[in-house]
């Protein structure tokens, strides 16, 4: 339960400390005079987003505290969950610094937003005057049937499935697209990997390619100049070979008379025998040189073909040519490789809605069985507030898809009167029969949830008088169980309270500052009596207010 809940610098609040008792507590004021502001502030310690704008003085920074009394809720896993020290007496601290960030601390070990937000979902229920308007919602009166029906392991379980689900549903339509915007480019790759393939580009040697067609293109040439060399060095009477014997011949007789000759000798005859290979050489060469016609046009057509693929693909070389070509061979593999990974996710998918389906009827079995009792409770709380000829007609219908809460759509329609048609509650109820219902809720919820806080805002809206006696009554039977906080405008309501705020304005010099008052039981019947009458307290209004007090001296 809450204990303490001191507040500096936040909006008309400049420094308010208040203390909390169990039971029920009632806050009342003037409109206008800042109720929602003390609201406000618990919502903001407990994660609500704050600006600036918001504080009392900009120039200094605002602090919230919280001081909570959770002994008897067994919420060790939570602490033990986000590393933090367990304290029976747990206080929770922001800070909103000028610079609007703001600082968030569970028993001055720092946390982030969401564990504040995690705490506050299980010590505190704050209902406020929008939250009412939410029990025209499905989504709201679903989650008022899963408390009862005890569905949140089988919620849960089956949330982390439809996660997986969703996420290999979108993995196989992403695979489908790209298989989809493949079938209509595959031709082309096959015809753009048929064209590599047939230039069979394996084999090729460009540069070799293009000497050989080189030397075809001008075989007369080579073979005129081949034969011009071989008669050079051939030719009986002046060639080249036989006017260096001659010489050899002159060196030998030479050497006979000066052996220094000798080695001049020698390299005359190393020059005939290389004289002699290259002879030879060009001799083999020059046979080898015949016009082939067959062979130059196919060379030709070859090279064209590289050199036109080289440009077709803006690549310079044949290697360049071979990676495109393995990388067009992937792509085509790939897409078989795809069509098997889409019947696996398909296989998988299946699975999975098994699965999934297997969960979304435990969950409805679950709601069905608790449904009459949901109903059931609430009429009967409602018609003790008044609402006598109240009724309503429920049904889980079968969604043909997955919602995040299983396969069930509810539906439930409301009537407040005899022989009036149902409809549902956003249609036909009133809004203080929107009140009546909501508290009716939050009575039965109470029972399972356990939580060891409630506080309602003005939750007694658009009633009065008996009616607004039965929902104290109501409010001050819950407060048995759990500490609840009320704020209200009702003189009935207010009376029922076992402590009683009272918050007030006062203007200071250039200043208006919010003040909160415990009352004391005299100060309980003017505060009582003057929500009856107005300003003027008039004998009868402080005899009702004492008439309404008057549990106090039992």
């Amino acid at each position: 339960m809450l204990d303490q809940l001191s507040i500096k610098n936040y909006a008309l609040l400049q420094d308010v400390t208040i203390d909390f008792n169990k039971g029920l507590t009632v806050i009342t004021g003037e409109t206008g005079s800042g109720k929602s502001l003390l609201l406000g502030s618990l919502e903001v310690l407990l994660g609500k987003r704050i600006s600036k704008n918001q504080l009392f003085s900009t120039d200094k920074k605002c602090t919230l505290e919280g001081i909570f009394d959770i002994k008897n809720y067994q919420l060790k896993a939570f602490f033990e969950k986000n590393n933090l020290d367990y304290e029976d007496q747990t206080i929770i601290r922001r800070e909103i610094l000028t610079s609007g960030k703001s600082r968030c601390f569970i028993n001055d070990t720092p946390v982030t937003i969401n564990v504040i937000n995690e705490f506050k979902n299980l010590v505190i229920d704050i209902h406020n005057q929008h939250q009412t308007l939410s029990i025209t919602q499905e989504s709201f009166q679903l989650n008022v049937l899963d408390a009862l029906a005890k569905t949140s392991v089988e919620l849960k379980a089956y949330k982390e499935l439809l996660s997986k689900y969703t996420s290999k549903k979108q993995e196989l339509l992403d695979l489908q697209k790209q298989q989809a915007s493949f079938i209509k480019e595959r031709d082309y790759l096959e015809f753009l990997y048929k064209e590599l393939q047939d230039a069979q580009l394996e084999q090729v040697n460009l540069k070799k390619l293009e000497t050989t067609y080189a030397t075809l293109q001008h075989i007369e040439q080579l073979q005129a100049h081949s034969n011009e060399i071989l008669q050079h060095l051939q030719q009986e009477d002046s060639g080249v070979l036989t006017q260096l014997q001659q010489c050899i011949t002159s060196c030998k007789k030479m050497s006979g008379v000066n052996t220094q000759y000798n080695t001049l000798q020698k390299r005359l005859e190393s020059i005939v025998i290389e004289l002699d290979d290259l002879t030879m050489e060009f001799s083999d060469k020059t046979l080898e040189l015949e016009a082939n016609p067959n062979q130059l046009y196919e060379l030709e057509n070859k090279i064209n073909q590289i050199h036109q693929l080289c440009q077709k693909h803006q690549l310079g070389e044949v290697s360049e040519l071979l990676e495109l070509q393995e990388s067009l061979e992937k792509k085509l593999n790939k897409d078989q490789n795809s069509s098997k990974l889409t019947e696996e996710l398909q296989k998988e998918i299946t699975a999975l809605e098994k699965q999934l389906d297997q969960y979304c009827e435990k969950i409805h079995q679950k709601r069905e069985k608790a449904l009459p009792q949901l109903t059931k409770g609430i009429v009967s709380i409602i018609q003790d507030m008044g609402m006598e000829y109240a009724s309503f007609s429920t049904k889980l219908e079968n969604s043909k898809t997955y919602l995040s809460t299983g396969k069930d759509q509810l539906r439930l329609l409301f009537s407040a009167n005899k022989g009036s048609n149902l409809g549902t509650l956003k249609e036909v109820a009133s809004g203080g029969e929107r009140s009546r219902i909501m508290l009716a809720i939050k009575s039965i919820l109470s029972q399972y949830q356990k939580l060891p806080t409630i506080i309602f805002d003005e939750i007694d809206t658009g009633v009065s008088g008996d009616i607004a006696q039965r929902m104290a009554r109501l409010m001050q039977k819950m407060s048995k169980q759990m500490q609840v906080i009320v704020i209200t405008h009702l003189p009935q309501v207010a009376a029922t309270g076992d402590e009683h705020l009272k918050i007030y304005k006062s203007h200071q010099s250039e200043q208006t500052q919010t003040h909160i008052e415990v009352l004391d039981k005299e100060q309980r019947i003017q505060e009582i009596a003057q929500m009856i009458s107005g300003t003027k307290q008039s004998v009868s209004a402080i005899t009702h207010a004492e008439s309404l007090l008057a549990h106090l001296d039992l």
